[in-house]
């Protein structure tokens, strides 16, 4: 395969894997083709933004009272656990 006619790529997972609204579009561009190119995400990069990002909402949550409150009636806190056990 010389000169693949689809390449799935970071673009092409944003346009069509956002929603279910672009389903019929996205069967047509990949229904009955052999010529499709994969290209995989660099996993490093990709581990590191998921760490930053899961840091940062842990950060918006620690620091932000109101949030904490909202989340309050929906989750359960480890430290919660942690401090009524111990005592």
């Amino acid at each position: 395969m010389e000169h693949a006619r689809v390449v799935i790529d970071r673009a092409f997972v944003d346009k069509y894997y956002v929603n279910n609204d672009r389903d019929k579009e996205l069967y047509k561009e990949l229904e009955n083709k052999d010529d499709v190119l994969v290209i995989f995400p660099d996993v490093v990069r990709l581990a590191k933004d998921l760490c930053k990002a899961m840091h940062d909402c842990v950060a918006v949550v620690r620091d932000n009272p109101v949030y904490r409150w909202v989340l309050e009636d929906k989750t359960t806190f480890y430290d919660y656990w942690i401090d009524t056990q111990s005592g």
